[in-house]
């Protein structure tokens, strides 16, 4: 999932790398991302991993089962405002674009379908 986003950071710092605020945001958005998912996954692999004289199913039934599920559900809520960040970050640079008002209502209606 990290990548999918950081390619589509990387699209918009390609399609709007003259806006230096823009440019800030879409790396600050993609380091964060990054930095989340990979320490997500640590965690993850910390917690679901049996301890010496355990066996997988004393795993998942014990108390790591339910911190693995909080931090299951957490990463799951940063996602969803990661993507919604990441929706939201290019329509002030499309709309700024020299462009006749329905032509960028129609790029905007391609941005908002991103959202589906």
């Amino acid at each position: 999932m990290s990548f999918i986003k950081l390619a589509l950071f990387l699209l918009i710092l390609r399609i709007f790398s003259t806006l230096r605020w823009l440019r800030i945001l879409v790396h600050l958005g993609a380091t964060f991302n990054i930095l989340f998912c990979f320490s997500g996954s640590i965690a993850l692999i910390v917690l679901a991993s049996p301890r010496h004289g355990q066996n997988y199913l004393e795993v998942l039934e014990g108390p790591a089962s339910t911190h693995s599920k909080t931090l299951l559900i957490v990463q799951g809520v940063v996602n969803v405002v990661s993507d919604f960040y990441l929706l939201v970050v290019p329509l002030p640079a499309v709309w700024g674009l020299k462009l006749p008002l329905k032509k960028r209502f129609g790029i905007l209606a391609i941005f908002g379908t991103g959202s589906l």
